[in-house]
């Protein structure tokens, strides 16, 4: 069966990775192992007590997850996020590294709208209002500021990295700060769904002269 969390982890970071080793208690052993092979592909080293260490943690996940769903589920108060005994009891939430990703490809009003999205699953409503409001504020001072100064598109990527940390330092750790472990939802849609929303955006913004190609 092929393992769904291997293209999530391609989008994490190599810290979000190695949570998957310090916390395994908090993962399922499918994510568990498609963190150590995404590590492995980019070079990280296991010692051979590393990797005993590892098939033993794998080993006690699935056995600690088979006992569990043979297990009749005991009547417990409703949590702030939806849950499934699949996931561990964990928030599924888009990945902290996918708000630098969209930030940089698109715009960090894109990126807002995945964190909207996770204050959203996770019952933080304030957390909703504040991210598309600072996504839609910078979003329209930054496009202001371009099209004053006439600056290329080269030097929107500044911006763009300049709101991913906002995001990310800010708004993630002050609303989100709490999960330290989730799973990881692939960001394969809204990538599709930016793409096609920001494809025609930037061939007005081109032919009405907002943006100085670089030359």
């Amino acid at each position: 069966m092929e393992n769904t969390y291997v293209s999530v982890m391609a989008f994490l970071s190599d810290e979000e990775l190695e949570r998957y080793l310090q916390h395994p208690e908090k993962y399922v052993p499918e994510a568990i192992e498609a963190a150590v092979a995404e590590l492995k592909k980019r070079g990280r080293q296991f010692s051979a007590e590393e990797e005993a260490r590892v098939r033993q943690i794998i080993q006690q996940r699935k056995e600690a997850l088979k006992h569990y769903l043979m297990q009749e589920p005991a009547p417990v108060a409703k949590p702030d996020f939806p849950v499934s005994r699949s996931s561990g009891e964990m928030p599924a939430l888009y990945p902290e590294s996918a708000l630098y990703i969209i930030s940089l490809l698109f715009n960090p009003f894109f990126a807002s709208i995945l964190l909207a999205l996770n204050c959203q699953r996770t019952g933080k409503r304030e957390g909703v209002l504040v991210a598309l409001s600072f996504g839609f504020v910078y979003m329209i001072l930054t496009l202001l500021i371009i099209s004053l100064l006439k600056l290329n598109i080269y030097i929107t990527l500044i911006f763009n990295v300049v709101g991913a940390l906002l995001l990310h330092q800010w708004l993630w750790k002050k609303y989100l700060g709490q999960y330290e472990a989730y799973q990881p939802k692939p960001i394969w849609g809204p990538l599709l769904i930016f793409l096609l929303i920001s494809v025609p955006l930037l061939l007005i913004a081109y032919l009405h002269g907002g943006w100085k190609m670089p030359s």
